[in-house]
C-alpha cells in the first residue's frame, strides 16, 4: 500500500471461527455476523480506525486491529488523492448511536466508503 491508499476489512466478530468473506453485494442491509473495519496509509504508516461499539465508539488506531489484520479478508485498494478530507468522525457515530443491528461497524464503513467514491469522482458524500 502506498500514501493515500484506503481498504476496507471484514473480519469473524470475536469469538466465532469463520473467516470473514468479502462478497459484493452481499452485505446491503448491513447485518452481517461481521466486523468491518478501514485501513489506510498516511505518512508511511498503517492506520486503521472503526467504529467499535456502544462502549467505544470511533476508534483510531486499535492496536488489537493490527495484530489481527491477518484475520480479515480485504476489499480492492482505493487510492484518495487527499485522505485528510475524509471524515473518519462523521455525525451520528457517536458511542451512545451504536446498535447491533441498526447502527453498527457496518454502516460505519459505508459512510466512509461513501466519501471515497466522492473523492473519486462518483456518488456523493454522506
Amino acid at each position: 500500500m502506498e500514501d493515500g491508499d484506503i481498504v476496507f476489512g471484514k473480519r469473524a466478530l470475536d469469538g466465532t471461527p469463520m473467516k470473514a468473506p468479502f462478497l459484493t453485494g452481499s452485505d446491503i442491509h448491513n447485518r452481517e455476523g461481521l466486523h468491518e473495519h478501514i485501513f489506510y496509509k498516511q505518512d508511511g504508516k498503517l492506520l486503521n480506525i472503526g467504529f467499535m461499539g456502544s462502549d467505544k465508539g470511533i476508534v483510531f488506531n486499535s492496536p488489537k486491529e493490527l495484530a489481527n489484520i491477518s484475520a480479515y479478508s480485504f476489499s480492492e485498494v482505493y487510492h484518495v488523492n487527499n485522505i485528510q478530507e475524509i471524515n473518519f468522525y462523521p455525525s451520528g457515530f457517536a458511542a451512545s448511536d451504536y446498535a447491533l443491528a441498526t447502527h453498527n461497524c457496518q454502516d460505519y464503513a459505508d459512510n466512509i466508503a461513501a466519501q471515497v467514491r466522492w473523492q473519486q469522482g462518483y456518488g456523493s458524500p454522506r
